[in-house]
């Protein structure tokens, strides 16, 4: 039955979340950079994090039930409470930099 396999993905699913969550290991903290503030402006940089690759090639191939990007993690996590600028960085589509993008990126840095 389809309802009970997709209530089955979604229970596989949170608990892959809270696995990741808990397996989660901060090697180095520079300047106590992490945790983000949840108050303020975040800038986010890089295609990956509204694409992020979730999967190889060849026999890795998946079809994933969901998938959650960073960017909608980091903006869930903050709320209001906090301003989260986005800017790709690079052409995703062609896997290359382009001398605008990187500018609009240094922007979004600085704010």
């Amino acid at each position: 039955d389809r309802s009970h396999q997709e209530s089955l993905l979604a229970r596989n699913h949170r608990i892959a979340r809270r696995i990741a969550a808990q397996s989660a290991v901060l090697l180095r903290n520079s300047g106590r950079l992490l945790p983000l503030p949840k108050a303020g402006t975040i800038a986010v940089v890089g295609a990956f994090a509204v694409y992020p690759r979730f999967q190889g090639a060849g026999s890795s191939r998946i079809n994933a039930f969901t998938i959650e990007d960073p960017l909608s993690s980091i903006r869930a996590a903050v709320g209001d409470s906090a301003t989260v600028t986005y800017s790709a960085g690079y052409d995703v589509g062609l896997c290359r930099d382009h001398p605008s993008a990187i500018k609009q990126a240094a922007a979004v840095a600085k704010q």
